[in-house]
């Protein structure tokens, strides 16, 4: 089953963070990398630009979308990154999870297999 995992967090940690906290956060993707490799299959991810580089685009209400500047949810914790992976189940997934920062919000939904 494919799975998508969005990473959650306070974007103003990694500005403050010590150089320390980065390299640990930045060791912990990498040990991700290594047990999705080791029991899963790793199809994509990136890290994203800051929030406020978002544009957002409305429902198209019969007159077109409405543009915006910014994230659709104007909370602290912003979508930082994704991983799309394909695993056997989500208690594999769940446990794939532990290598990241604690600090993260994760979300895992699974893909749908359409066709």
């Amino acid at each position: 089953m494919k799975y998508l995992l969005l990473m959650y967090g306070d974007e103003s940690h990694w500005d403050t963070a010590p150089a320390e906290e980065r390299e640990r956060i930045m060791r912990a993707h990498q040990d991700f990398g290594r047990a999705v490799a080791e029991r899963a299959q790793l199809l994509g991810g990136e890290a994203l630009a800051p929030a406020d580089t978002t544009t957002t685009l409305g429902p198209d209400t019969g007159s077109g979308r409405a543009v915006t500047d910014g994230p659709y949810a104007e909370t602290v914790e912003q979508l930082g990154g994704f991983y799309l992976v394909e695993a056997a189940d989500l208690d594999v997934m769940t446990e794939l999870c532990g290598q990241l920062p604690g600090y993260y919000t994760l979300e895992i939904r699974p893909a749908l297999e359409l066709g």
